[in-house]
């Protein structure tokens, strides 16, 4: 049975595994859309957690100006700019906040989101608004969501990137991960803009339950391993492009993975997040025994009401 077809909810709460064959599962059958964005020059894109990533993924040719939740109000000292674009996922949060503050200030303002009908609509109505398909997840999860705008950006095949995790499954079987307790994960350079969205799954999912560093082979030349512990993993991920200058100085066990010289930025976060779970077998189930506390707590604040589990 396809995973599109299986019954997840609140009570069933799918694993990050069955979340990353899910998103590939729609974005083979349901090709990733082009994204038209209003035709402006002027434009301030703001942003907040791992829709920083996704982003700076998308606009990394284009000249815009960038800002997040802690400085969007610094947009209004900058007189060239009259449009500003909002990226969120789930629309709730700071989105809103944000939208009601620039349209105060009789600013154009556009929303790219996940989530239909949501009180950012409400404010900026919905022809200012660009819905693009998403999976329901577990809370934080984000991975149809963001990896649907990434993929949209570089046009990756959803179907190689399912075989080559399939493959990585099989090739890993019988691995102990639950002999570390750190982790040390490096990255070809020319994809330095994947840390933040790796760094920010590993401490959703694990905190500080497992230690985690994500470098690049260039960062790692700057003494970066002068320290190593007997209870970490380097875990290497290269391709036959980058395997020479991948060598740095570890002094414990390494883990090596090859990945495809056209594995991009959609393709080795669906590697990492598959690899993320992959390690989370192994360990207690850190995340399912606190979710629902968690979203419990958020739901009493109105910053964070109508959190879900699921959704």
């Amino acid at each position: 049975m396809k995973y599109l077809e299986k019954n997840f909810n609140e009570n069933n709460l799918p694993s990050l595994k069955e979340v990353v064959i899910w998103a590939l599962e729609l974005f083979s059958e349901k090709k990733p859309e082009k994204i038209e964005f209003k035709n402006f020059k002027k434009r301030a894109i703001i942003w907040s957690w791992n829709a920083i990533l996704a982003w700076k993924i998308l606009f990394r040719n284009w000249e815009n100006f960038f800002a997040t939740e802690n400085d969007y109000e610094k947009i209004l000292d900058i007189k060239w700019i009259d449009w500003i674009t909002i990226l969120s996922a789930s629309w709730w949060k700071h989105s809103s906040i944000m939208a009601q503050f620039f349209k105060d200030k009789w600013y154009e303002i556009e929303l790219i989101t996940c989530t239909e009908n949501s009180k950012t609509a409400w404010i900026i109505w919905d022809e200012n608004c660009i819905v693009t398909s998403k999976n329901p997840e577990p809370y934080t999860y984000n991975t149809s969501t963001y990896l649907w705008w990434i993929l949209w950006s570089t046009w990756e095949n959803q179907d190689e990137i399912l075989e080559y995790l399939t493959d990585l499954e099989e090739n890993l079987k019988g691995f102990d991960f639950t002999k570390f307790h750190w982790f040390l994960f490096a990255l070809p350079s020319e994809l330095w803009l994947a840390s933040w969205m790796i760094d920010t799954k590993f401490i959703e999912l694990f905190w500080r339950e497992i230690s985690r560093d994500i470098k690049t082979f260039e960062e790692l030349k700057h003494a970066c391993s002068v320290v190593v512990s007997k209870d970490e993993l380097l875990i290497k991920f290269w391709t036959e492009k980058n395997l020479d200058e991948s060598e740095v100085y570890f002094n414990w066990e390494e883990l090596e993975i090859e990945i495809p010289e056209n594995f991009w930025y959609a393709s080795i976060l669906f590697l990492w997040y598959f690899l993320t779970w992959i390690i989370q077998e192994q360990e207690p189930d850190y995340f399912r025994e606190s979710i629902w506390k968690y979203v419990e707590y958020l739901n009493n604040s109105d910053f964070w009401k109508g959190t879900k589990v699921f959704w």
